[in-house]
């Protein structure tokens, strides 16, 4: 509450014999008097004033009393003591004039102006229920009082709040009107009159979830593993408006666990992920009991077909002879479709060689060549077979081991044939070192028989043999020297695709 000293200088008094403070020189005159205390008073209550004459700058205590006087007593009172007593609203000015020794004086103080007031407002209910949804209400009525706890009629009451979420309205009537979360927050309502305001009734304002939906309702077909889908869960409250920004669990119910994955790294939106084929059932729940069923399928789609054999230049299989090509198909993403497998249709472009549904080719009677064609959906690869007579068929005696002997058999050699395992690539000796015996560096057999793409020899000497299916270590052979050219190479893997064979 406001505070104020106001001082009058009326006429000098003397203060009789004995009655002064100022030692040897003669009684003080008392040149002003000072009225201090409270600014306001509550209505049916009271306040305290003090009054202090001076001489100069000096307090004149013996033989001084006060005269205290209201401007208005239909407002406010005050008694000798200058106790001030609240009557009615509004505003007074208290006086006081000095009296020494029973006769009163000429010095009287400034107007001291009072104000009498309320002494509360009394805000009800005090305990308010939640505001649920944008658009609940709550009606709050405020009373003003005096000081005696006695309502006080024909004051208007302002109301605002501390939150733009809640709007109050002149009559007392709380609206939700802006979206908060399902949390809320606590939003003080203030009434305000006559000077006073009390805010010490708190409302909350929230929004309660009752459904979620799922934003897109309905969710494409994931053709990759990879391949991923935004989605969010929307929720709604009682009124059907949305909770912003509010999360969502995600599960996969049933048993098609390990079908998508869920990343809520930018929540409230989730990344749902295809893992493996399958059909999902998926849920977003929202505290624990409102979930949102949906559904997803992974269903990987062709995007590229590789044939295996893949040889350099061409395969090469002796008349009336076969091979088997196997099929590599990827997704998008470049994951494999492999459970289930890519359904492949397979064809010839010529009658030198026939191939069946599982991609076995069989040579004709007579020398010719024809292209084997993988398709899957969209997407094929193709592959040039070439039949050749017997007497062209690759050996190991005229065709491969000269390219061992020159580039292979000096490193190669048999030496510390008391260590498992070593490679001995010397002529005589390279057939039972290589054919059908496992590698050291990888799992794949160093030759295996009609397969050159599953023999670890290859790798090494194409340069892929720490990839997969080799999965090997260490570096392209021959080691320190030139690689093998593209016709050395396609001559080993022509050999082994022809059989392997001890020639």
């Amino acid at each position: 509450m406001k505070r104020f000293s106001l001082l009058l200088v009326g006429a000098g008094v003397l203060v009789g014999c004995g009655g002064g403070d100022g030692g040897g020189g003669g009684p003080p005159t008392i040149t002003s008097v000072v009225v201090s205390g409270d600014s306001t008073v509550f209505l049916n209550g009271t306040r305290q004033l003090t009054a202090t004459a001076k001489s100069g700058t000096t307090t004149v205590t013996n033989g001084v009393t006060f005269e205290w006087v209201s401007a208005d007593t239909t407002r406010a009172v005050v008694s000798a003591s200058g106790l001030v007593s609240g009557v009615r609203l509004g505003a007074t000015d208290i006086t006081a004039r000095a009296v020494v020794n029973g006769t009163p004086t000429s010095v009287t103080s400034s107007a001291h102006p009072v104000r009498v007031r309320i002494a509360a407002i009394v805000v009800t209910p005090v305990s308010p229920a939640a505001l649920n949804f944008v658009g609940d209400t709550q009606r709050f009525a405020g009373e003003p009082r005096d000081a005696q706890g006695v309502a006080v009629p024909g004051l208007t009451i302002t109301w605002s709040s501390t939150d733009t979420a809640l709007a109050i309205a002149a009559s007392g009537l709380a609206t939700a009107v802006r979206r908060t979360n399902a949390g809320g927050r606590n939003v003080r309502v203030r009434a305000t009159t006559d000077g006073v305001t009390d805010s010490s009734v708190q409302i909350l304002v929230r929004q309660i979830p009752v459904a979620v939906h799922l934003n897109p309702s309905t969710f494409p077909t994931l053709a990759s593993l990879g391949q991923s889908v935004n989605a969010a869960c929307v929720v709604l409250d009682s009124a059907n408006d949305t909770i912003p920004n509010h999360s969502c669990g995600w599960s996969i119910t049933g048993t098609d666990s390990g079908v998508v994955t869920f990343s809520t790294n930018n929540a409230p939106a989730t990344r749902i992920t295809g893992r493996k084929n399958g059909d999902a059932n998926i849920q977003a729940t929202a505290f624990a009991s409102i979930f949102a069923p949906n559904f997803i399928q992974v269903r990987q789609a062709a995007a590229r077909v590789v044939l295996h054999p893949t040889t350099l230049d061409t395969s090469q299989i002796v008349v009336n002879d076969s091979m088997r090509f196997i099929d590599s198909v990827f997704d998008a993403n470049d994951s494999l479709l492999s459970a289930p497998p890519a359904a492949i249709v397979w064809s010839s472009t010529t009658s030198s060689a026939t191939v069946d549904a599982n991609g076995h080719v069989t040579a004709g009677s007579g020398a010719g060549a024809t292209f084997i064609v993988a398709t899957s959906g969209t997407s094929k690869d193709s592959a040039l077979v070439v039949i050749v007579p017997a007497a062209n068929a690759r050996t190991l005696s005229g065709d491969v081991q000269p390219i061992f002997s020159l580039n292979c058999a000096s490193c190669h050699d048999g030496v510390g044939t008391s260590l498992p395992g070593v490679q001995d690539l010397t002529a005589g000796h390279s057939f039972a070192s290589i054919v059908n015996h496992a590698a050291i560096q990888s799992a794949l057999k160093r030759v295996l028989p009609s397969v050159p793409d599953s023999s670890y020899l290859v790798h090494k000497i194409q340069g892929t043999n720490l990839l997969p299916p080799a999965r090997g270590s260490g570096a392209r052979m021959p080691l320190n020297g030139n690689p093998l050219s593209r016709g050395q190479i396609n001559t080993i893997r022509n050999w082994i695709l022809q059989g392997a064979k001890n020639n």
